[in-house]
């Protein structure tokens, strides 16, 4: 069992001290001039610390040791010592001071002696502020916890008096080994030899227990050999599954490569039945009006035809009336034929008879004349005929081409879709599957993801590394077919930048070496012409055993909402300034993104990494812009930032399945039958 293994352990502090103790006691018979080094000293500051309790615990924010003296000694050590532990679950400050008039209100001061600190102005300051003192090389009793080396032995004397009129309480595995009286000093001589024959047996039952975790060990050694095996066998499997996907991106650069061509040819094919649509259109208008004269010109000839039947009718009257009066003439000649009155009225008849010849000729001449004019128009309106239906027949050929054209661009389109989803099982098979995701974080999550077309340009990722879940939420330049291929980048990237990094990885340094692959990919060198893809994103690294969150953005800011239950033990005064909003029950944090993308930018500088602890029911957004700038609602404008900040507050007391569904009908009502501008994505994750 290693010290670390024994510090992470949370009996350690006992341990320690009781190790200690016998270790000091046994060092005194070989070693009578020890003393305390500034290391030992650090330790049992710490560890006393630790094991000490305050009245006022609640209010405390960040517990404060001070160490006055003139060179510093102890202060570094303290310094290394603590850095990155917790006292209680909360950050600790070490401060140095070098006078008496520096000290404040702290939870821990500790002074040394061979500085000629005067102790009565120490007691003055501290006096009312809950403070555990601790000196060295002090007069017995004068101080709480005073370190001493008696008889070459490092002990400690507790003046459970002063410590109680401060109002603080030490556990009981400081005051067991601690002196507390004067007549401990003399006995302590005195039980040196006992202590050392009560010492000799430890030894050896540890050297018992050494002997017993070294066979543990071996043991584990085995187990651990069978784990690099079976993790060398799950590396080949990841390796051929990388294979599998890099095939799957050729086929899908060539399907796209494919749809990209047919797309082009559809979009000619549109514009060229366009043009024939527009001709037909002309056609059939002049057609129409073609019929229209030629309708008229029909009515026309009608009347008149009409009309010469008429004129027909009237002269057989007439052809019949001449008939009769011929009769007569010839009755009347024969009776009176030697009368001169009856030759005058056969000469009168004869001058009718030549009257009615001439106007019959004219009538014939005028009907022949007609006869021509109606032939005439007869065969225009047949020629026009023979026209139109050649147009028709035109026509005929046109419509059966643009049915051709339309079925074939029917089918391309079919074989487009089919293509484009396709792609959506090739996209949706490379993001971090549901069952993953429920085993890392079971039922503190969702995810809605709303594509504008069947491919979405926003992606989510998530992974593993030893006690730490990375996750991100992405926004790739454009949206459908090109958003997708940068998605399919984007992950590939983050999955082998998580793959190949150590243990303490951090947020900033993977957003800083996913812009280097991006860049290198497309080959952004900066010049003028060149691609300026890239893409936005907020990504987080979540040690779930400390609960500290490091947070780094590329445009995307993360939302932190927290139930004010929380905010005094975790709200650090830098978070502060991150407060958004505030209700009675919640407030939430907005912590800004770097103003730069994934990708080649004029103010190219590393990305910031940001920190905070996390407490109970706390959760966390990370989003895409897709959601406020969906246009909708009376007015048609954008959704904005600060409706979707307060829809976030709103649905706290609700489950995170239930917050999926109101953000979904949030939007869905705002958008109403307007079309989605935009991919939506947003993750949220309760702790």
């Amino acid at each position: 069992m290693t010290l670390e293994t024994l510090r992470n352990n949370h009996k350690f502090p006992i341990i320690l001290l009781l190790f200690i103790s016998f270790w000091q006691q046994s060092l005194s018979q070989t070693k009578k001039n020890t003393v305390f080094d500034p290391a030992i000293r650090a330790v049992y500051i710490f560890d006393i610390a630790k094991l000490t309790t305050w009245p006022n615990e609640k209010d405390i924010k960040t517990y404060q040791i001070l160490v006055l003296e003139h060179e510093p000694s102890v202060y570094p050590e303290l310094k290394k010592l603590t850095a990155g532990q917790l006292i209680k679950g909360k950050p600790i400050e070490v401060k140095l001071i070098t006078s008496e008039a520096e000290i404040s209100a702290c939870q821990v001061l500790f002074v040394m002696q061979k500085s000629a600190y005067q102790l009565s102005v120490i007691l003055e300051k501290i006096a009312g502020h809950h403070t555990l003192l601790m000196t060295e090389d002090f007069e017995f009793h004068k101080s709480m916890i005073n370190l001493k080396v008696v008889n070459g032995s490092r002990r400690y004397e507790v003046n459970e008096k002063k410590i109680s009129e401060a109002g603080l309480r030490l556990h009981p595995a400081v005051m067991a080994p601690a002196i507390k009286t004067q007549a401990d000093w003399e006995a302590l001589y005195e039980q040196t030899d006992h202590l050392l024959t009560e010492e000799k047996k430890m030894t050896e039952q540890l050297n018992h227990d050494i002997e017993k975790q070294q066979k543990t060990i071996e043991s584990q050694k085995v187990e651990m050999n069978q784990q690099s095996q079976k993790i060398a066998s799950q590396r080949k499997d990841i390796e051929h599954q990388q294979a599998e996907i890099t095939n799957q991106k050729k086929a899908l650069h060539v399907l796209l490569a494919d749809i990209a061509l047919k797309q082009n040819e559809l979009t000619l094919k549109r514009e060229e039945l366009e043009h024939q649509h527009q001709a037909i259109a002309i056609q059939t208008q002049k057609i129409e009006t073609q019929n229209s004269v030629l309708k008229t010109q029909t009515q026309e000839i009608e009347q008149q035809v009409s009309e010469i039947s008429k004129q027909k009718n009237i002269l057989k009257m007439q052809l019949k009336q001449i008939e009769s009066q011929k009769l007569i003439l010839l009755l009347f000649g024969f009776i009176m034929i030697v009368l001169f009155a009856l030759g005058f009225f056969i000469w009168k008849a004869y001058q009718t008879k030549r009257k009615a010849n001439i106007l019959l000729e004219q009538k014939n001449n005028e009907i022949t004349q007609q006869n021509a004019e109606i032939l005439q128009q007869k065969e225009e309106i047949e020629a026009q005929r023979d026209e139109i239906e050649q147009q028709r027949d035109q026509i005929e050929i046109q419509r059966d081409i643009a049915t051709q054209q339309r079925d074939e661009i029917g089918h391309q389109k079919q074989e487009i879709t089919d293509s484009i989803l396709y792609a959506r099982r090739i996209q949706t098979a490379v993001l971090p599957p549901q069952e993953f995701i429920n085993k890392i974080l079971p039922h503190h999550f969702f995810i809605l993801n709303q594509p504008r077309d069947i491919v979405s340009g926003d992606y989510y990722w998530m992974a593993q590394k030893g006690s730490k879940t990375i996750f991100a939420v992405a926004d790739c330049t454009g949206h459908g077919v090109p958003g997708a291929f940068m998605s399919m980048l984007g992950v590939a990237f983050l999955n082998e930048i998580v793959n190949k990094a150590g243990a303490q990885i951090m947020a900033s340094e993977i957003l800083n070496q996913l812009r280097d692959h991006v860049m290198k990919a497309l080959h952004q060198t900066g010049k003028e012409g060149e691609s300026k893809d890239g893409m936005d994103i907020a990504l987080g690294v979540l040690d779930l055993d400390s609960r500290l969150l490091e947070y780094a953005g590329a445009n995307n800011p993360l939302y932190l909402v927290r139930p004010r239950k929380n905010i005094a033990q975790y709200t650090k005064p830098e978070l502060e300034a991150y407060i958004n909003i505030e209700t009675e029950q919640f407030v939430l944090y907005e912590v800004k993104a770097d103003k730069m993308p994934i990708g080649i930018f004029e103010d190219h500088r590393p990305f910031r990494n940001h920190s905070l602890y996390l407490g109970t029911d706390d959760t966390i957004y990370l989003f895409s812009d897709g959601y406020a700038d969906q246009f909708g609602g009376p007015n048609d404008k954008k959704f904005k930032y600060k409706p979707f900040k307060e829809t976030l507050v709103d649905i706290q007391p609700q489950n995170m399945t239930e917050q999926r569904e109101v953000l979904y009908r949030v939007i869905e009502d705002w958008k109403g039958d307007r079309p989605q501008v935009d991919d939506i994505m947003v993750m949220g994750i309760r702790i």
